[in-house]
């Protein structure tokens, strides 16, 4: 188990662009959803930070257009553009959605081409006691730095409590051609910014991510959501 870190945090995360929600469910029409994250990782050379930038917003309600950003300390990190498509959105039941993604990623500043496809499944569940939502992705990347692409399935879900707090869990893995197996567990709290409305359009979220990647590392997750 990695030592356990000891952090301070500056708030620079102010990002409150109008770019809804991710996964199965499609945006509505003239909706839109961003987020910023950072997560502060400790490693054997101190702490390592990973900043991350997710937007997306409706296209005449039939399709959505997003951009996914990532950058891991100086190291390594991604930039694309993404098409989500609905397979089939009921008012009720289980959603699901499509979406390719196109762009580059770089190792140490050398850029090369990089593609996703994603297959999402979610949905409410208004009789469970214990949560209220969960949306599965399943998705397929290829980098040009990798002789293989990477599978990758991650499952989230939640709990919407009245207040300000309501709890999120995260688990993360990807498995790739004579890759060891990865994993992440992510425990969070959700915490409604400002009014607290039903729609809760503006959220900061902590997390604790404890990471198995041929090494265990323990990292602070900070992000800022935003809907309009």
């Amino acid at each position: 188990m990695a030592k356990a870190i000891s952090l301070w945090i500056g708030l620079w995360l102010l990002i409150a662009l109008d770019v809804a929600r991710a996964g199965a469910w499609m945006a509505e029409e003239g909706s839109g959803f961003a987020a910023a994250q950072v997560t502060l990782r400790d490693s054997p050379d101190g702490i390592r930070e990973e900043f991350g930038f997710y937007g997306d917003m409706s296209l005449a309600g039939k399709l959505d257009l997003g951009i996914d950003l990532n950058q891991s300390a100086s190291t390594s990190g991604h930039a694309l553009i993404f098409v989500r498509l609905p397979l089939h959105q009921p008012t009720r039941g289980l959603r699901f959605s499509a979406e390719m993604a196109l762009g580059g990623s770089h190792v140490e500043g050398d850029w090369e081409a990089m593609w996703r496809f994603k297959i999402s499944a979610g949905g409410n569940f208004e009789k469970s006691r214990w949560i209220d939502w969960a949306n599965l992705d399943l998705s397929h990347e290829k980098r040009g730095h990798s002789a293989h692409g990477l599978w990758k399935l991650d499952l989230s879900l939640g709990k919407h409590l009245p207040g300000r707090l309501s709890p999120m869990l995260q688990i993360e893995t990807s498995k790739g051609p004579g890759q060891d197996f990865s994993y992440s567990i992510i425990p969070a709290l959700r915490i409604k910014l400002g009014t607290v409305t039903p729609s809760a359009p503006k959220e900061m979220v902590l997390g604790l991510e404890y990471k198995n990647a041929q090494t265990e590392s323990l990292g602070l997750r900070i992000a800022y959501w935003h809907r309009f």
